[in-house]
């Protein structure tokens, strides 16, 4: 590490103590402000300010907007879904749980019914169970879990309710803001260990502010897979899984980056190409909701 800021061969005219301090001041100071290619481009001083001050704040070059229409917000996937599931809870007096504190079935088999998903995805699984459990489907699964994590649904007497911060955001102008309040709490609070408990995933979760900024850059087009993921996984990312789990690391990419973003409308996928769909080339493009939604402000190196 030390070898890559300083040459000895700097220091060979340094007379004193002082002149010292001063010229590994400068050295320092111009590491900082440098940008490196491992950093995406980005100057050390920059990627510390991504990665170690709370996003959004005033102190974090990240701003995430709730400049939008109700209309707009609520045509979002995730948030559409999320206002069933927290609008249902509210008029019946609570979602009915099991003992293992899932969603009972026949609220699972109304919600496959009402929400937005993945329509292969909801065909695969009912011809797969007769009868389906929240634990079946795990978009359901995700969404409930991620509810709680968002302070928005809270267990009690055994059934799910909709918390007073939820009740708030389900008022008429506030679409926005439940949007803003989803996309925050699933990148920062989701524990993503319900999702899979494989090595890797909390560090990938970590750098969500790198991985944020990097996909900003990115046009509009559509870009195959390996285009695209990779300039979004931090250098750190790509040592940790070098020589053990290199070959997962765009799999943990879809799984706890691309799918989520695809939920929010922020990124879109498709399929290319011959034959069946697993045989198809994946391609992901940035929606331009992207940049309406985040904004980063960092300063000049």
């Amino acid at each position: 590490m030390l070898e890559d800021i300083f040459d000895e061969d700097e220091f060979v005219e340094v007379a004193s103590f002082e002149e010292l301090q001063d010229a590994v001041q400068r050295r320092m100071y111009e590491y900082d402000t440098t940008p490196q290619d491992e950093l995406g481009g980005l100057s050390p001083r920059q990627a510390f300010l991504l990665l170690n001050t709370d996003w959004p704040g005033p102190d974090n070059p990240i701003t995430v907007h709730n400049n939008f229409s109700d209309a707009e917000a609520n045509d979002v996937r995730i948030v559409n879904n999320s206002r069933i599931l927290l609008e249902t809870a509210r008029s019946e007096g609570g979602l009915p749980a099991t003992a293992a504190g899932h969603l009972k079935r026949g609220v699972v088999s109304d919600f496959l019914d009402c929400m937005d998903f993945d329509p292969l995805q909801v065909y695969i699984i009912r011809k797969s169970h007769e009868v389906i459990n929240e634990e079946h489907f795990r978009s359901l699964y995700t969404l409930r879990v991620s509810l709680e994590d968002a302070d928005l649904l809270e267990y009690t007497g055994g059934q799910f309710h909709p918390t007073s911060k939820a009740i708030n955001l389900l008022e008429p102008g506030r679409a926005a803001d439940l949007m803003r309040n989803l996309f925050v709490s699933y990148f920062k609070d989701f524990n993503v260990s319900y999702s899979s408990s494989d090595e890797g995933l909390t560090e990938i979760q970590e750098t969500i502010p790198y991985t944020l900024y990097q996909l900003s850059k990115f046009d509009n087009e559509w870009h195959e897979e390996e285009d695209f993921i990779n300039p979004l996984i931090i250098h750190t990312i790509k040592r940790m899984f070098k020589g053990k789990n290199e070959s997962s690391l765009k799999h943990y990419y879809r799984g706890v980056v691309l799918n989520p973003l695809e939920k929010f409308e922020l990124v879109d996928s498709r399929r290319v190409g011959e034959g069946g769909l697993h045989e198809k080339s994946l391609q992901y493009r940035k929606t331009p909701l992207f940049d309406r939604f985040m904004q980063f402000d960092l300063p000049l190196s």
